[in-house]
């Protein structure tokens, strides 16, 4: 017995002692496996580490360039003057070419960094990168901050102006009388205040002002602006047939002939030649004036003021002026419809100032309204089209100080405009990091 239990014990230290190497290897084992896992974690936590240092820096240098963008965007629209490249008739040419884009541009120092923000023109399919013909640009900003750098790509469109209201004010606008604004736009917006006194006006889409809106049609204050057309005048003066000229002569644009005033008679070639086309214009005090019936069709451009008081009946004319229009026609009025294009041919009135359109027209006048300050409409008028006022200045005083609406005036607008004219802010189309 003895003897068996000490095989026994033998047999149960060497099973022991086999047991104790096994779980030493596999403790072994793991003590390796585990190191490797330490040092691999080690490793990728500062791959990882590095990573998120670097993607922050480059974060910071994103949103340098993003600014350098925004800058660039609040270059391109116009200022409270109205004065913003890309506005004219080239396009954002000049940009392109160099002689207006700021040097502030280059190396423009934010946030402990600097960006630098160049243009470029888009593919609008021509081969010169230096003509602009489609009114839209490609933005690249670069920012740069401790060493790390990051660029973005932002295509800019100034987009044509399409009035989403039949009357678009930037100013005060008040409104009085029995005016009907109706259509499938049938609105009044006033990027400042709007005061109606008096619970005969209709305004089919209601009113809304982006300051207080005070009245019957009111339908919101505080409401978000709308874009307004700055219409650089002296642009269209290419599509006019007739320039009254600050000279005193008449330019006829077709034949280059141009009109002399002595006395009763407008003359060219032989004396009072051109009687029938101008034998009621006069220029009295420096004032461009129409009164009477001896007045040709077509479209003007005036070097200065005008005074509309008598036309022929019918008349068909658009005027573009560099200063105020004061129209008080009567009789049947339609806008000139000989111009070089549909968007031309839809414009009746455009002042680079003030204008004042009283009177009572006997037909509905098809056309659309502009100041480029200020506008008061009275009278029996009924258009169809828009009105619209930048509220620029208020230099010119035959209306001021603030816009106004008055009257038997109706408006019918239903969302088809089609204008020449540009808002006075570009949009950014697409944006993407590069």
């Amino acid at each position: 017995m003895d003897s068996f239990m000490q095989n026994n014990k033998q047999s149960d230290s060497k099973y022991l002692a086999n047991e104790s190497g096994f779980a030493f290897a596999i403790t072994l084992m793991l003590l390796v496996v585990l190191s490797l896992l330490i040092a691999g974690g080690a490793k990728w936590s500062a791959q990882d580490i590095t990573r998120a240092s670097k993607y922050k820096k480059t974060r910071v240098s994103f949103y340098i360039a993003e600014t350098g963008i925004q800058k660039a965007v609040n270059f391109l629209n116009y200022d409270n003057l109205g004065n913003s490249p890309g506005a004219s008739a080239n396009g954002f040419d000049d940009e392109l070419a160099g002689t207006t884009w700021p040097a502030a541009f280059a190396n423009a120092a934010f946030g402990g960094g600097n960006y630098t923000v160049t243009v470029a023109d888009n593919d609008d399919n021509d081969s010169d990168t230096t003509d602009d013909v489609d009114h839209t640009v490609v933005l690249i900003s670069t920012g740069t901050k401790n060493g790390e750098t990051t660029s973005i790509e932002a295509i800019v469109n100034r987009p044509t102006f399409n009035p989403a209201s039949a009357i678009t004010t930037a100013g005060n606008l008040t409104g009085s009388g029995t005016f009907m604004v109706q259509g499938d736009c049938g609105s009044i917006h006033t990027n400042s205040g709007f005061n109606q006194s008096g619970v005969s006006g209709t305004v089919t889409q209601g009113t809304t002002a982006s300051g207080a809106c005070s009245g019957a049609t009111c339908t919101a204050s505080g409401a978000a602006e709308h874009p307004i057309p700055i219409v650089n005048v002296a642009d269209y003066k290419v599509y006019a047939k007739y320039v009254l000229k600050n000279d005193g002569t008449i330019l006829d644009q077709s034949t280059g002939n141009v009109y002399t005033n002595s006395g009763p008679n407008w003359t060219y070639s032989t004396s009072g030649d051109g009687n029938t086309l101008f034998g009621d214009i006069s220029r009295p005090g420096g004032l461009w004036k129409m009164n009477g019936a001896d007045l040709a069709d077509g479209i003007y451009y005036v070097e200065g003021n005008i005074n509309v008081l008598g036309t022929p009946d019918p008349f068909e004319v658009t005027i573009f002026s560099e200063g105020y229009i004061d129209f008080g026609g009567n009789g049947t009025i339609v806008n000139y419809q000989g111009g070089p294009s549909p968007d031309i041919d839809q414009l009746f009135l455009i002042a680079g100032t003030d204008l004042e359109f009283s009177g009572s027209p006997s037909n509905q006048i098809e056309g659309m309204l502009y100041a480029g300050e200020q506008m008061s409409i009275s009278g029996t008028v009924d258009i169809n089209g828009f009105i619209a006022s930048a509220n620029l200045a208020d230099v010119e005083n035959l209306v001021s100080p603030e816009s106004s609406i008055s009257g038997s005036l109706t408006v019918t607008y239903n969302c088809n405009a089609v204008t020449p004219f540009f808002s006075d802010h570009v949009i950014i189309l697409s944006w993407q990091e590069s």
